[in-house]
């Protein structure tokens, strides 16, 4: 079963992108900016472009806990390793090696593009791409802080809310819609909570993360050994061996 990400989830969804006042999309833009600098700032934050790390996820409907090595090489090469099972995604190819059998690709509706570039998103990086709008979204409570609220749209990504604590500009919910990478393939909606940020090679990573679909407790994500490396061997990438 496909774990990128720590969500089942996939396929591209096309936003209609809704027309955004230009002074609008400007205070967006100028509290997206504020969350960044607030991570770390852009120099710190491209580090993130290529990161490990390891995560132990508590499956809440299984009662299941499982730990899982990850590799991301943002935007468009991943690798997950839990025990003898391997993921790689690379590009338009999805390969899965599980622990018994030969090493299978999986079809388009089942890799998780979508999913994958919604946490893109949430990483910030992307964000000073010109194909990227943005729009205020209001406040509202995260628990029980103020969150500040903008919707990020660019064409052929699903649409992506992030809110943004009040007072230290931090990321700390997203909301988005995807397809799950199972049949039927249904459209489901997903939030992220992100909390206990910790300084990662000069920038801040939130170790902790909650994943709801449609309102219910999917699963919680700790993440620990998270470094950032300047090169990957290119083989990680590759299809797994059998």
């Amino acid at each position: 079963m496909a774990r990128f990400a720590v969500i089942l989830l996939v396929s591209t969804m096309v936003a209609q992108l809704p027309a955004v006042h230009p002074s609008e999309s400007d205070d967006a833009k100028r509290l997206v900016d504020n969350a960044i600098v607030a991570v770390g700032g852009h120099a710190k934050l491209s580090g993130f472009s290529k990161l490990v790390w390891t995560q132990t996820t508590y499956v809440i409907g299984d009662e299941t806990t499982y730990s899982s090595k990850h590799y991301f090489q943002w935007p468009d090469q991943f690798r997950v390793e839990e025990g003898s099972v391997v993921e790689v995604i690379k590009g338009d190819k999805y390969w899965v090696k599980p622990a018994k059998g030969g090493v299978r690709e999986r079809a388009k509706e089942e890799t998780p593009w979508a999913a994958l570039r919604a946490l893109w998103i949430c990483t910030l990086m992307p964000l000073a791409e010109k194909e990227f709008t943005f729009k205020h979204i209001g406040e509202k409570k995260i628990g029980e802080r103020s969150a500040v609220g903008v919707q990020v749209l660019r064409d052929g990504y699903p649409t992506v809310k992030l809110y943004f604590d009040r007072d230290n500009k931090l990321l700390v919910k997203s909301e988005f819609r995807i397809k799950e990478t199972i049949a039927p393939f249904k459209e489901i909606g997903v939030e992220f909570y992100f909390t206990d940020y910790r300084v990662v090679d000069g920038a801040k990573f939130p170790h902790k993360r909650i994943t709801k679909h449609e309102g219910d407790i999917w699963d919680v994500v700790e993440f620990s050994k998270v470094k950032t490396v300047r090169k990957f061997d290119p083989a990680l990438f590759e299809k797994p061996a059998e």
